[in-house]
């Protein structure tokens, strides 16, 4: 329940089954939300196109990407089908950008909160320096 409320505080008001998507993922995966006003956006596209070159980092750190503009979601690297519904209006933390990147633990926990363009160097960084993450890299030799 704790981790339905972090993502709802923090995503806004979105689909229901985003919210469900995601809570499923608690103590499995970590998840990186890409938020866009238009997928056009270029940060969203740069953010995307770093992914798609990295996807084994991606699976090495159980990371998971959804992304998400207004009415609409799509789960993956590339981004797969877009799921539609009901939704309410979604606010970047800056609307210059109309982009945003959130980075949840696999605590169910916000771990970065963007409103731009983090490269992936950095982002590997803050994961491999989480407690769980280094415990994995420890007793797995998953590195």
């Amino acid at each position: 329940m704790r981790f339905y409320l972090t993502v709802f505080l923090f995503v806004g008001m979105t689909h229901l089954a985003i919210s469900q998507d995601l809570d499923s993922h608690r103590w499995q995966d970590r998840v990186l939300l890409l938020f866009t006003n238009d997928i056009e956006n270029p940060e969203y596209i740069r953010q995307i196109d770093s992914l798609k070159q990295q996807s084994e980092e991606l699976v090495r750190r159980k990371l998971v990407v959804y992304s998400l503009s207004e009415n609409r979601y799509a789960k993956g690297m590339p981004p797969g089908r877009w799921s539609e519904g009901d939704t309410r209006e979604f606010r970047t933390k800056n609307n210059q950008t109309g982009f945003r990147v959130i980075l949840i633990g696999l605590d169910g926990g916000v771990k970065m909160d963007e409103n731009t363009f983090v490269p992936l160097q950095a982002l590997w960084t803050l994961i491999d320096g989480m407690p769980i993450r280094r415990a994995e890299i420890r007793n797995k030799g998953n590195r």
